[in-house]
């Protein structure tokens, strides 16, 4: 499944970069990043076309020859500098493109020509005998004058001239931009439609998937099913099987300890002791086995319960059992869980019973049972001879002790804890030092 998975991821992954490049080389081959570009710079060019009209105009609306004057002369002057001004400026804005810069090249000679013959007409108009011309000096003026409009009128076609390849350029532009636009929706278009088609196949594999994890869950708890009826006729097996021959043990030895007793030398008495002594212990083994496999199986019933009260009523027996006993209680108040109930007495019987246990030889005997700062963790604390805490992942094992037979047990109590304390969705810890106490700290989820 996750080499399909990861097949899928590829191909989507690869799809997507297909369609980037696609992309990428149509703009690419297209040139559209340059030709945009182009086309901003041929509009600005169009603006400076349309700006230089106005000093151009402002050399012929003089009228000088009918209206001279030294402010008109003075806009003559202005007119030429805007002019010369502007034919820089659009010099630089058309040095993108080589054929503008021939056609700049012309204008600029045009307008050098046209200026030139214009002040030449204007110092000799402005000339103190230019009133008492004669007839022939006359005739040569107007026919510079003509010769001015003429250099006028070519410098503007030259200006007209200059439009088309900008225009060419802006509408190269308006292409370029266009082509952009439009492949990027597209590519925008086909990686949500791959998107989609992606998703589609995903959650028809998950389908898939999901169809499967339930078949084998299916088969899982139906041969989970048949261990536990397994596990269930064996504990009944056990039960009884096992029992008859353990009493018949127990039972001939007592009647041989009873009835034969004469008979019996010390030794013999001390071994049939031993016998009685071993089966009945088989019998709390059997009965504490069965015991946790029955925990197993029994449905939880959760519910709010007070743990503070619990743990009072399992200390009061526990001081009704050894009222001799020097011991301080410290309980902590109203102290609640969410849990089973009789699951969390077990719980709490036998991890108070193991403080009272191992604390037997104090003088005093301290248990204390709190909550710790996190809130939803609860711990059983005792002063006794504690245990190595290098073997502490040994204690919720079944038939696992740490101490020897000076203190009674099985070894099956924790793992009991252990079991009811995960069925909640709990944990379970302890730390301890030797001779300096116990603490186990539990949760129920």
């Amino acid at each position: 499944m996750n080499l399909i998975r990861h097949f899928n991821n590829l191909s989507f992954t690869m799809s997507a970069v297909t369609g980037l490049i696609i992309f990428l080389v149509v703009n690419v081959v297209e040139q559209t990043p340059a030709k945009i570009k182009r086309g901003q710079q041929a509009q600005a060019g169009i603006q400076l076309l349309d700006e230089m009209r106005r000093p151009i105009l402002k050399l012929k609306k003089a009228e000088f020859l009918k209206l001279p004057s030294n402010e008109q002369y003075l806009n003559f002057q202005n007119a030429i500098k805007d002019a010369e001004t502007l034919i820089k400026k659009y010099q630089k804005k058309a040095a993108y493109n080589q054929e503008l810069l021939v056609m700049v090249k012309q204008l600029a000679d045009k307008l050098d020509r046209l200026i030139i013959e214009e002040r030449d007409l204007w110092q000799k108009h402005r000339h103190p005998l230019a009133h008492h011309l004669s007839n022939s000096e006359m005739s040569q003026t107007h026919e510079a004058h003509h010769q001015t409009i003429n250099r006028f009128f070519q410098v503007l076609d030259v200006l007209a001239l200059g439009e088309h390849p900008l225009h060419k350029d802006i509408a190269e532009g308006q292409a370029a931009s266009s082509l952009l636009n439009w492949s990027a929706i597209i590519l925008t278009a086909y990686l949500l439609l791959l998107i989609i088609l992606f998703q589609k196949k995903r959650n028809t594999e998950l389908t898939k998937q999901q169809s499967v994890l339930e078949k084998h869950v299916k088969e899982r708890t139906h041969a989970l099913e048949v261990a536990n009826k397994e596990l269930e006729s064996f504990a009944y097996s056990v039960s009884h099987d096992l029992r008859a021959p353990l009493r018949s043990i127990d039972g001939f030895s007592q009647v041989l300890l009873e009835d034969c007793s004469s008979a019996l030398n010390t030794q013999c008495k001390d071994y049939l002791q031993r016998i009685r002594a071993s089966s009945q212990k088989m019998g709390d083994l059997i009965d504490d086995m069965l015991q946790l496999s029955r925990l197993t199986r029994n449905l939880l019933n959760k519910q709010n319960i007070n743990l503070t009260e619990i743990v009072k009523t399992i200390t009061d027996n526990l001081k009704q059992s050894d009222p001799e006993r020097n011991v301080q209680l410290q309980i902590g108040d109203n102290l609640e869980a969410f849990a089973d109930l009789s699951l969390a007495e077990i719980v709490l019987t036998n991890l108070l019973e193991n403080a009272w246990k191992y604390s037997a030889n104090e003088t005093v005997t301290v248990i204390k049972f709190g909550q710790t700062e996190k809130g939803d963790e609860f711990y059983i604390k005792d002063n006794g001879v504690g245990f190595n805490n290098e073997y502490k992942a040994k204690l919720f094992t079944p038939f696992q002790r740490l101490h020897g037979k000076e203190f009674e047990g099985n070894g099956i109590g924790l793992a009991t804890v252990k079991r009811i304390i995960d069925r909640h969705g709990g944990s379970i810890r302890a730390d301890a030092r030797i001779n300096k106490g116990s603490t186990f700290y539990f949760s129920f989820g």
